[in-house]
């Protein structure tokens, strides 16, 4: 599908899910025929990055308590 940005501004929602739907929706800035257009591509959700510690550095990274600043060590919850 083919649109101009004004038609596009009053449909966005309807122009999302066409792209999901896998069809082409290119919206252009003007009529003429050298007026440029962008066009909408779905993409996949990027994957979540998970905070579980690199195996391959287990017990090769070790700190005395002495090496935390105090500005930095908190025993309130």
């Amino acid at each position: 599908m083919e649109t101009t940005v004004l038609v596009a501004r009053n449909k966005l929602s309807t122009l999302l899910r066409m792209a999901e739907q896998g069809e082409e929706v290119i919206i252009r800035r003007g009529r003429g025929p050298n007026a440029k257009g962008f066009r909408l591509i779905a993409i996949e959700a990027p994957i979540r990055r998970t905070l579980t510690p690199d195996p391959r550095w287990a017990g090769k990274i070790a700190y005395r308590d002495e090496d935390i600043l105090e500005t930095e060590w908190s025993e309130e919850p």
